[in-house]
């Protein structure tokens, strides 16, 4: 009798997990040295950043990753923030489902623009071929804060080459 519960137990469990789909962002081999354990000081929204940050300055960022439908870079440690004080109607309305609210597809489109940056993390001035999600957590939606340093280009897009990060 226990031998035929075990087994049909057994079969129940075998039959309930079917095929397990992997994600193939499921761990992210990103140096240790870019973690820190605590946000530095004085970090401030992207938007505010567009307004007064210039080339070459240093930076502590804070934001939510999202502003597409996949902020994080295939194979490399890159991905876009968003200011935490844009609002993201995709995940406060729960009437309408959204597949995918760290897109942001419900914000104004020129908000976004003012207040999304890529960050990019670097080394010997490289940027890392592994991806940056899952490193500590980090992942669609979640608040980071980032240290590092602007870039800012012709079209006075923001990124900042991140020498550290701490995903919240």
């Amino acid at each position: 009798m226990q031998r035929t519960l075990s087994l049909a137990l057994l079969l129940a469990l075998a039959a309930g997990c079917g095929e397990a789909k992997v994600s193939k962002f499921e761990h992210s081999t990103l140096p240790e040295h870019f973690y820190l354990a605590q946000a530095p000081a004085g970090a401030i929204d992207v938007t505010a950043a567009h307004a007064s940050i210039k080339d070459g300055d240093p930076i502590v960022l804070r934001g939510a990753v999202g502003g597409s439908k996949e902020p994080f870079v295939e194979g490399l440690s890159a991905f876009t923030i968003v200011d935490l004080t844009i609002e993201n109607t995709c995940v406060t309305n729960t009437k309408d489902h959204c597949e995918t609210p760290w897109d942001y597809c419900c914000a104004d489109p020129a908000s976004l623009t003012k207040g999304s940056a890529t960050i990019e993390l670097v080394e010997n001035g490289e940027l890392l071929k592994s991806t940056a999600r899952q490193f500590h957590g980090l992942d669609h939606l979640k608040t980071v804060v980032v240290q590092g340093t602007a870039k800012r280009d012709a079209q006075g897009n923001l990124t900042v080459l991140a020498t550290g990060v701490c995903p919240q």
